[in-house]
């Protein structure tokens, strides 16, 4: 990890959110949204949908094979162009079981279409279930993930860290890292997330919805011992005050090594707050509070990020959904919106900017997994709204993306994409998308696709061809 090339100014901490101002002496980020040196002007306009509806769903679950893939983190797309996630139902057994890792496998010659193959099942409550967060991939192809309970903490346990190897015969094999006790000295439940692997250390950093010293929520690394041991440390114990409760969703990680990410609930105004964690300095701001009311409330989705906006002035922003807030008195709190956290380079305050402000009629509503990138545009899904059916009555949810377009300017625009129609197509997605080098967009929903053997659709897997 690098460190900032200009130290931050630091105000009296936990005496508010906009106290402390960063001063950022960065470059510019290794991935951005914006690959032009022009200002940015950030346009909520809802633009015309796409005029093909191209989505299919490739497979369903069910069963043995996991089922009901909901609030899961992001998907992830493998560089063999392989998709693996979780599924926090099925597994061991026919019609339950503590949940899934999968790999989404594309046609080949001897199999023309996409298909399930089950990496790991998990077996007990002991050792780890209800895998609520998607998967990280380290050094040599490892991949890292975790459970939001079981392990062998008090009573329902507070979740493990887990690694899956693949063997040179094609086979993967889980092995336990770290399991979670709670308390002041370790986290609870990492929920809706994934790790951020650092390639010079070999050590991950995560955040837990409970535990701390507060019980209100940590930030943590775990480090890997010569001997095989992993040993995580509290970086930090959220309070529920300025600094906010529950950090659930994606974190990000700048190219000075600024930790980004957000909390459901807390803040001045009880509706979360975006923070801040400098690992050179060990230090921690919370830099957003949401007012829960237009700019939204409870992100429960996490950032992506920092994207430059302006190279003159070297501002940087992070784009983030919410839940709830936006305004619209269709949902009980709002519908839920799409916002820029707008990173001020010197003294200003940090603000947001709302893109979109979701309605809960055709543009759906409740935004609870994060954004991903899949080429130079960011693409999300909200849980509900979109096409009423019979099966849905509140709508079955939908597909979005935000549009990075402009030739003298930079401007995000909000588009719709497409709306799911219920089973067998699929609805609720409730899980971050991810993307192939073409950029098409793969995600999940909790129901929908194939009958399992009871008859009740579990969830598919489905794909979107722009």
């Amino acid at each position: 990890m690098k460190t900032l090339t200009t130290a931050p100014v630091w105000g009296a901490p936990g005496s508010g959110g906009f106290l402390s101002r960063w001063i950022f002496g960065l470059r510019e980020p290794m991935r951005g949204l914006m690959r032009r040196c022009l200002p940015a002007i950030f346009c909520a306009a809802l633009a015309t949908a796409a005029s093909a509806q191209t989505e299919q769903v490739l497979f369903g679950f069910g069963g043995t094979r996991g089922d009901l893939p909901g609030t899961n983190g992001n998907l992830l797309m493998l560089s063999n162009g392989r998709l693996v996630g979780t599924a926090q139902g099925g597994g061991k057994k026919a019609n339950s079981g503590l949940g899934v890792v999968f790999e989404a496998v594309p046609p080949t010659k001897k199999k023309p279409s996409w298909h399930e193959h089950v990496i790991y099942r998990f077996p007990s409550e002991a050792g780890g279930y209800g895998p609520y967060d998607g998967l990280t991939v380290g050094a040599d192809g490892v991949l890292y993930g975790e459970t939001y309970l079981g392990g062998d903490g008090a009573g329902l346990g507070c979740g493990i860290v887990y690694q899956l190897t693949l063997s040179s015969e094609g086979e993967w094999t889980e092995s336990t890292i770290h399991y979670f006790h709670g308390g002041a000295s370790s986290g609870c439940g990492p929920y809706n997330t994934q790790l951020l692997f650092d390639s010079s250390s070999g050590s991950l950093y995560g955040t837990t919805r409970d535990g701390g010293s507060n019980n209100e929520g940590t930030l943590f690394r775990l480090d890997p011992g010569s001997d095989g041991t992993w040993t995580e440390t509290v970086l930090y114990s959220f309070s529920g005050q300025f600094d906010g409760s529950g950090p659930i969703g994606a974190i990000a990680e700048d190219s000075n090594g600024i930790i980004y990410g957000t909390s459901e609930t807390g803040g001045a105004f009880s509706a979360g707050a975006v923070w801040i964690y400098n690992t050179a300095t060990a230090q921690f701001d919370a830099i957003y509070e949401f007012k829960g009311g237009s700019d939204g409330a409870a992100p429960t989705g996490g950032v992506i990020g920092p994207f430059l906006s302006s190279p003159i002035t070297q501002q940087y922003y992070l784009l983030a959904t919410t839940s709830a807030g936006g305004g619209s008195t269709n949902c009980s709190g709002g519908c839920g919106t799409v916002v820029t956290i707008n990173l001020e380079p010197v003294i200003a305050e940090t603000s947001d900017t709302v893109l979109h402000a979701f309605q809960g009629g055709s543009d759906g509503a409740e935004p609870i997994p994060g954004l991903v990138m899949v080429g130079d545009n960011a693409w999300g899904v909200v849980r509900l709204g979109g096409n009423t059916t019979s099966y849905c009555s509140s709508g079955c949810g939908g597909l979005f993306e935000i549009h990075n377009s402009g030739f003298t300017h930079v401007v995000l625009t909000y588009v719709p994409i497409y709306n799911f129609a219920g089973p067998p197509d699929g609805a609720y997605p409730e899980t971050g998308v991810a993307g192939d080098s073409k950029g098409d967009v793969f995600g999940m929903t909790e129901v929908g696709g194939n009958y399992d053997f009871e008859g009740d659709y579990v969830g598919s897997l489905w794909e979107y061809v722009p």
